[in-house]
């Protein structure tokens, strides 16, 4: 719920987080130049006296349209809104703001039925939004969200007089406030519905999309709203597919209660229509969804209300399966690097040695792709596609490498370079990406490691005099 704000607080708030200055020369406000409704709801009497703005964007300037301007209609609609903004002010920039209508729940501001962008080109006028908001309310909300912070923004005008309908939102509360004059922000309103023209829309979606660690036991949910005309059941089509199954090109064509082809999961639909504005579909697979999967739900184009208004692209949303309790999904892993990753001083006649492990189900060791090389003398931009026993590129340092596979959970590796290393340089080693254990899950990246090898002894020439008379 919304917290009030004390009055204590929303003075320091007109204080230090909002700003105001006095009065402007008097001009009358014109009203919508093509009016798009027979109501023009304002409580402000049209003349800019003061403005009000936020020290920091996003907040949010409001009035409340009630039973005394609705008379009390439910189903009215919001067909076009505005502001004034105040002239002559600092920012040469004109930000402009978000209108938005906001519903009434419990007496505030509720859900955000609304939000467009307004352009100011004239600032100190009325400058206006066409729109199209059904209401389920007799009272509502237009509201100025405030774009960029102080001065940098565009300020809401207001009158001379103390407003009774005013509210303000700030840091995501709301709060009513008779503080300040009527701020300038108006609407067109008709007293019933327009034509519905709208089709439905899936929400509620569960699990929702993007969710991860979901249980392979669970059944989707998701609800098809259309709040005028009501739902056309016979219109909805959801496909539910296991990604990793199905192939990049196959069409989503599956319906459910039709042929399953591979990737597709069957299950059985629930569509539970008691109330044709809000209905309720659950999907229930017919066997539990795989582990660590990827699962994708479409609601296909042609999702349509009762008076034939269909979307026209398909609905998706998607979400990860749970690990399965003791399942191997990780690659093998390279270890115990002899000479380990940044050692120094190496000498030149080292043979290389690693561990490939893993402890579930073992290394494929016909995935083990290893490359040595001298990057002194390696070309920038030569791809590593040398492995121990093929040509060796100018840079890549050829040897033998032998592979101990005793223990397939264990994988002991040596790499005995043809010749020494070479001295003071650089070796950098390369287990290439695709390394594999016994179920197929594999290395994504390249493993790399390297170390320095030692400085070359220096050797003095001395003569056999100078040798003797050492000793």
């Amino acid at each position: 719920m919304r917290k009030l704000f004390s009055f204590i607080l929303l003075s320091v708030l007109a204080v230090s987080a909002s700003r105001m200055v006095g009065s402007a020369s008097e001009r009358a406000i014109d009203a919508h130049p093509d009016p798009p409704a027979t109501c023009e709801f304002y409580w402000d009497d049209g003349i800019v006296a003061y403005f009000w703005c936020w020290y920091t964007g996003g907040n949010y300037w409001a009035v409340q349209f009630d039973e005394e301007k609705t008379g009390g209609v439910e189903d009215g609609m919001v067909t076009s809104y505005g502001a004034a903004t105040y002239p002559d002010w600092p920012d040469s920039t004109y930000e402009g703001c978000y209108m938005h209508v906001f519903d009434d729940v419990s007496g505030y501001p509720g859900a955000d039925l609304d939000r467009t962008y307004l352009e100011f080109l004239d600032p100190g006028s009325f400058e206006w939004v066409d729109t199209s908001v059904a209401l389920s309310t007799s009272t509502f909300y237009v509201a100025f969200e405030q774009i960029g912070n102080y001065p940098y923004c565009d300020a809401v005008a207001v009158d001379a007089e103390a407003g009774t309908h005013n509210w303000t939102g700030y840091l995501g509360y709301w709060s009513p406030t008779s503080l300040f004059g009527d701020f300038m922000l108006r609407c067109y309103w008709e007293d019933e519905a327009g034509p519905d023209t709208l089709p439905p829309e899936v929400t509620a979606l569960n699990p929702p999309d993007g969710a991860g660690d979901v249980p392979v036991g669970t059944s989707i949910v998701f609800h098809v709203v259309d709040d005028i005309s009501g739902v056309d059941v016979a219109t909805i089509e959801l496909n539910v597919e296991d990604t990793s199954k199905s192939f990049l090109s196959f069409a989503l064509a599956f319906s459910v209660g039709g042929p399953s082809p591979t990737g597709m999961i069957t299950g059985v639909l629930n569509v539970d229509e008691s109330d044709p504005l809000d209905v309720v579909c659950t999907f229930t697979p017919d066997d539990d969804l795989p582990y660590l999967d990827y699962i994708t739900c479409t609601v296909a184009a042609g999702l349509a209300d009762m008076l034939g208004n269909a979307t026209d692209h398909d609905f998706v949303w998607g979400f990860t399966t749970e690990n399965e309790p003791g399942a191997d999904y990780n690659p093998p892993e390279v270890t115990g690097m002899n000479p380990a990753d940044g050692a120094g001083d190496v000498p030149v006649d080292t043979a290389i040695t690693f561990h490939v492990v893993d402890d579930f189900s073992g290394v494929d060791v016909e995935t083990l792709e290893l490359t040595v090389e001298n990057t002194s003398k390696g070309v920038p931009g030569l791809p590593r596609s040398f492995s121990a026993g093929n040509s060796s590129p100018a840079g890549v340092i050829p040897g033998e490498l032998y592979i101990d596979d005793i223990d397939p959970l264990d994988v002991v590796c040596t790499f005995t370079p043809d010749s020494d290393l070479p001295y003071l340089d650089y070796i950098t080693c390369t287990v290439a990406a695709g390394l594999a254990d016994e179920l197929g899950n594999q290395t994504q990246y390249d493993i790399v490691w390297g170390f320095t090898t030692e400085i070359k002894p220096e050797v003095t020439n001395s003569t056999w005099g100078e040798i003797k008379a050492l000793y």
